[in-house]
């Protein structure tokens, strides 16, 4: 029993980050940001979400 209350745990949490990168994704476009990506992944991990303002980039973890 214990492997579906680990399990069950996962998915809140992957579902609360997914949650959480939308909101900054809507927070950041108001502002005059564009988002580039959401949950880019790499080999070392993985960036939220990756915004840009003309020339200045924004990498939110």
């Amino acid at each position: 029993m214990g492997d579906k209350a680990a399990a069950s745990g996962r998915h809140k949490a992957l579902r609360g980050g997914y949650i959480c990168e939308y909101l900054t994704a809507i927070y950041l476009m108001p502002k005059g940001n564009r988002i580039a990506a959401l949950r880019y992944r790499t080999r070392l991990g993985e960036i939220g979400t990756i915004a840009r303002n003309r020339n200045l980039a924004i990498f939110w973890t």
